[in-house]
């Protein structure tokens, strides 16, 4: 027969500690001094302790019948310019409506709190303590490598998107690697055989590179180096002018950019889509003209994917900077579009 289960008042006992010091020790995300942490961890381990999941579940859903609904509110932290019209871009508004919506569905409520908005760092902090949250949605930062100084340590929170890098938070995202490696491979069984990569350097290092990441990655596993084209990746202010003459040099059969502006600038160069070459993109959005080819992220499943992973971190009393930060990854779909049609 198994041995009696350690339980937590035990681990509790052996530390001098309450029982409710002991859980908090136990958790991720807490304040507890670390030699307590340690103490108990320590403990927990020599009594063989482990909590047990069906409990926990027990006790976040006893707490949640117990709250009115909506009685818990998400601030969705912003620090754009006053004015800008972020809700109507399709990727930043479809965040926030996805987000929004999921949280209606946990029984939160979610309202913007804007950064720029509130004036003085210290003041912003006051509010978003005042005001009683209990978690935090970070939106993109319009930088493609953003920070916030705003003290996350309170609170649970999760950074939408890939741009803000510091501090390093659980965040929920597309993956424009997947999406790009997803799009070669059909490229590649549609035909096409010396794929070029054009996009604005920026642009790319808004998701790390990691769409020409992928790209010279794919290239380097499965064409001859004779094969390869190199990839257009210049400033935004040069793109125009150098784009057509990187496309007339090295003339790729399928042109795949991050964006639809890559074809838009070619196209208005002279070259004709999917006559001189097709065109497919990575990153596709619903504005888009709807005969683009390329890959189609969902913004909307991506905030709402954030908002689940907020949630989990609120049951888990999970608050801060975490030790290692955790992403959930959002996949895109296909558009086929016209402008890369299968070759014979």
């Amino acid at each position: 027969m198994a041995g009696k289960r350690a339980t937590l008042a035990e681990v509790a006992e052996l530390c001098g500690v309450s029982v409710m010091t002991a859980s908090r020790a136990l958790r991720a995300g807490t304040k507890v001094a670390p030699g307590t942490r340690a103490a108990v961890r320590a403990a927990a381990e020599k009594l063989g302790y482990k909590s047990d999941p069906f409990m926990s579940v027990l006790v976040n859903y006893r707490r949640n019948v117990r709250a009115p609904r909506r009685s818990a509110t998400v601030a969705y932290v912003t620090n754009y310019p006053p004015g800008t019209p972020w809700r109507g871009w399709p990727v930043y508004g479809g965040y926030f409506r996805g987000a929004r919506e999921r949280a209606e569905q946990l029984g939160y409520g979610l309202e913007e709190f804007s950064r720029a908005g509130a004036g003085s760092l210290r003041r912003a902090e006051e509010i978003l303590h005042h005001r009683g949250y209990v978690g935090l949605l970070l939106a993109p930062t319009l930088s493609a490598i953003g920070h916030t100084r705003l003290d996350v340590g309170q609170l649970p929170a999760v950074a939408l998107g890939l741009s803000l890098r510091l501090p390093r938070l659980h965040f929920a995202a597309g993956d424009p690697y997947r999406a790009t490696l997803d799009l070669l491979h059909r490229l590649k069984r549609a035909g096409y055989r010396r794929p070029g990569f054009a996009a604005v350097r920026a642009h790319d290092a808004r998701t790390e590179h990691r769409a020409s990441a992928a790209f010279l990655g794919w290239q380097a596993l499965h064409l001859p180096e004779a094969e390869r084209v190199p990839c257009c990746l210049l400033p935004h202010e040069e793109f125009a002018a150098n784009a057509p003459r990187w496309f007339r040099k090295w003339r790729p059969d399928v042109v795949v950019g991050s964006e639809v502006w890559p074809a838009m600038v070619l196209e208005k160069a002279g070259v004709r889509f999917p006559k001189d070459a097709a065109f497919a993109t990575t990153g596709l959005q619903p504005e888009d003209e709807p005969r683009f080819s390329g890959m189609l992220p969902d913004a909307a499943a991506t905030g709402a994917a954030a908002m689940d992973l907020l949630h989990s971190l609120i049951l888990r009393s999970e608050r801060g900077v975490p030790e290692v930060a955790r992403g959930v990854v959002v996949d895109a779909a296909w558009h086929p579009g016209s402008t890369a049609p299968a070759r014979r």
